[in-house]
């Protein structure tokens, strides 16, 4: 378990050139519980699995965060707070993020303000500031990919850049059944360039 205790952590640089998740915790299990803590003016730079507080977070609970964070990743899974969430909770989180994929193949997976993709996981009491920028498959201001998962109560201002498939205010893919609600999005900008070739 960590407690902030309210404290502020400021200009944090965090870089890894390793394929292994990325974040202020690499990997999170076992019921974590990380909460009452503020980082500020965050920098996260990685590879594969990038992420502002938490690369893996696994039977985790990540309760009164703020954030705000410049994360980017040179492809697949990125995330503004977590990259990946598996049985998680998130709630009660104020998140400001210029999250991107530099990755160039539609293998680049899923990219959100808030968190990669999640499993699993409920998401409550969200206010997210996001800029979402990917050549990957899904994108979103909360979320690239949310499965089986929850989200309610959430404020989203989202800026989307990208050219995957699925491009979202707040989640990229919704894959049933997870359900939304209580959720107010402002989708400030949606930009979605295709690529055509034709033989």
């Amino acid at each position: 378990t960590y407690d902030g205790g309210g404290y502020v952590i400021s200009n944090l640089v965090i870089s890894s050139v390793d394929d292994e998740p990325t974040g202020l915790f690499n990997q999170t299990s076992e019921g974590t519980l990380i909460q009452n803590v503020s980082l500020t003016e965050l920098v996260v730079r990685g590879r594969s699995q990038v992420g502002g507080l938490v690369g893996q977070a696994n039977d985790t609970t990540i309760r009164r965060i703020r954030a705000s964070a410049d994360v980017e990743g040179a492809q697949a899974y990125i995330g503004g707070l977590v990259v990946s969430a598996l049985i998680a909770t998130i709630e009660d989180v104020v998140v400001q993020a210029d999250v991107r994929s530099t990755g160039t193949s539609d293998t680049d997976g899923y990219v959100g303000g808030v968190v990669g993709y999640a499993i699993l996981t409920n998401l409550r009491n969200l206010d997210v500031t996001s800029t979402v920028r990917t050549d990957g498959t899904a994108a979103g201001g909360v979320a690239g990919l949310l499965i089986a998962s929850s989200m309610e109560r959430a404020d989203v201002d989202a800026v989307i850049r990208g050219k995957g498939d699925a491009l979202g205010g707040a989640v990229g893919t919704l894959s049933t059944p997870s359900i939304l609600s209580e959720t107010n999005v402002e989708i400030l900008d949606v930009n979605v360039s295709v690529d055509m070739v034709v033989d």
